[in-house]
Parts: structure tokens; sequence; C-alpha cells
């Protein structure tokens, strides 16, 4: 049985008939009993193709998370799902971060306010729903951005680099690093999975490409490109806000154990202050 047939059996069922009333009614608060394996992530796949709009899914931890964004994928093969994790090489310490957590963060973050499709639908665990961001308009001033076509002062780029926390190196091969090669800066975003690959003729953007890092092999053209700073260390405090800043504003939110998310907010939140005094 394939994907779609599978959704119309879903859809024609009594239980998604009144789920379906609950959502569209926009009813503040309802709860879904019985749901087992990927029950949850085929019911959220029936949902957003009926019914449409951007979700939110908080699940306990974060290797239910991957599983349950893994499973949503395989059910929206065509739909984008945004995986948000926490920052952190270990849950509750904050003094180690996780480089790859943080690209992934970061990437998350720069798709949300640079956003593909009309909706979104994005997963997340409690620890990274707690963990604050830079709020969107620090990020967006201190992004920079490039098309094919532009001109550009290659000199204020490479100091906007090195200001936004970038180093040189003779290769790119980790976020955070930048390369010169006469007409040709390779520069490996926090915000993107692969590197961007940068030629220049004089002072114009020829041409914007990806890269394998570990090939240095270029992969595909693109046309415009945002470079990240790590967005853990470049700014102040202050500068932080909650997620869902970045979120839309009709957001349906889903939390698959509420009683379990509060436990983990308290807990969190007296952990961080512990840290931080």
């Amino acid at each position: 049985m394939d994907i779609e047939k599978f959704h119309e059996l879903i859809v024609d069922s009594s239980a998604f008939s009144t789920i379906e009333e609950y959502l569209t009614s926009k009813k503040s608060n309802f709860q879904i009993k019985g749901l087992i394996g990927s029950q949850a992530a085929i019911l959220a796949a029936a949902l957003h193709t009926k019914v449409g709009g951007s979700h939110l899914f908080i699940l306990n931890d974060k290797t239910e998370a991957i599983f349950f964004e893994n499973d949503l994928q395989n059910f929206l093969e065509k739909k984008e799902i945004l995986f948000l994790p926490d920052s952190f090489k270990r849950l509750g310490k904050f003094e180690e971060g996780n480089s790859s957590s943080i690209q992934l963060r970061a990437e998350t973050l720069n798709k949300l306010i640079n956003p593909r499709e009309k909706t979104i639908l994005a997963v997340t665990h409690p620890e990274a729903i707690i963990e604050k961001v830079v709020g969107v308009k620090k990020l967006k001033e201190n992004t920079i951005r490039l098309k094919v076509g532009e001109k550009v002062d290659v000199d204020f780029m490479l100091e906007l680099l090195l200001e936004y926390g970038f180093h040189r190196e003779d290769f790119v091969y980790e976020p955070g690093e930048f390369s010169i090669r006469g007409g040709i800066v390779d520069v490996y975003s926090f915000g993107n999975e692969f590197p961007y690959r940068i030629e220049l003729m004089g002072d114009e953007v020829e041409s914007l490409r990806t890269f394998d890092p570990e090939s240095q092999i270029s992969q595909k053209k693109i046309t415009s490109l945002n470079i990240i700073p790590n967005i853990n260390e470049q700014f102040d405090r202050d500068a932080y806000a909650d997620i869902f800043e970045f979120l839309p504003k009709d957001l349906t939110i889903w939390i698959e154990d509420i009683e379990s998310f509060k436990d983990i907010l308290q807990t969190y939140s007296t952990s961080a202050l512990d840290e931080f005094e």
C-alpha cells in the first residue's frame, strides 16, 4: 500500500474527522490518546496533507524527536521537515557546545526567517525549546547575503567574516572557517549543511556553489546564500530571545507528554539559574 492510499484511509476515519474539527475550529486545547509507534507521525502527516497549517512537534527527548522527524519525512517526502536540537554535548551541561548541533540549530533558524514554503513543520524536544536563540533582528543584522551578479566589496566582506568570528584557513573543513585562493572564497557558514564556494570576477559574484568539505569538490550551483556566524558565541546575552520569535503566529503546537514537558522545564530552569549565578 502506498503512502497516499494510507493517508486516505486515515482521513476517512471518524477519529480523524473529530481531530480535524478541533483544529479548524481553533479550540484551544485537546488531547489524543492511544497512539503507539509511528502512529503519531502518520497522523501528523495526514493532518498536514488534509488541513495544512504550520505545526511544531515537541517530543519527550532528543532521541524520540529524531525518530519522529525521520518518520514524518518518510510520510511527507516532498515537504521539508525542520529539526531544532539543543546546542550542548550533554543535557543540562551548558559549558560545552556540540558543533554539529549548533550548525543544525543555526540552519533551522536561517530557514525559519527565510522560509521556502508558506507553512512550516518543525520537530524539537524540551531542552531545545528552553534554550534561548539570538533574536530575529540581531541575526538578520549579522548575516552576510550574496547573490549571483551583484557587486561585492571583497575586503569589507573578509573584515565582516573576521568580525563575526570566522577563521582563515588554507582549506575549509568545519563551520566558522573561510579561505581565499585568487578569485575564489570558500566559507563554511553555521547556517548551512555544506560550505559555500564564491567565485568572483573582479568585484562581481560570478557563481555560487556548495561543495563537499572532505573532497573539496563542488556540488551544486545556487543563486544566493546567507552566511551566519556562530549563534552561541558571537552575541551578548541580551541579544537572545525565545524560539517562538522565529515561528509563525498561527502555529499549532503538539506536545507528546505535557506533564513530562513541565517537569523538564522546571528542572532545566533551575539548572540554568544555578549555572549562571
